[in-house]
């Protein structure tokens, strides 16, 4: 969705989606995209960039797993690494 998208669907002030898109994306939890409309007028547009996230809790205590989209390129090499043993 459009930042315009994002202020209309989550009732939010347009300031409050921008630095909300911005910690996302800080985070690797959102991808950008530019496009063009037919007038040539450009806007971004931002999509989930994740599977799942995992929360556990457990005696006041919680985890979090977050599995993010992984494109061929990036899944070749962390396997690469992983069979190398080398840590991401």
């Amino acid at each position: 969705m459009s930042a315009s998208m994002l202020t209309e669907t989550c009732d939010a002030s347009r300031a409050t989606i921008y630095r909300r898109v911005d910690d996302l994306l800080d985070h690797d939890l959102l991808t950008e995209q530019l496009k063009i409309d037919e007038n040539g007028n450009h806007y971004t547009v931002y999509e989930a960039n994740l599977d799942h996230i995992d929360i556990t809790l457990d005696g006041g205590d919680f985890e979090v797993h977050v599995t993010r989209h992984e494109d061929a390129a990036d899944r070749i090499t962390r396997i690469w690494g992983e069979m190398r043993g080398e840590d991401r």
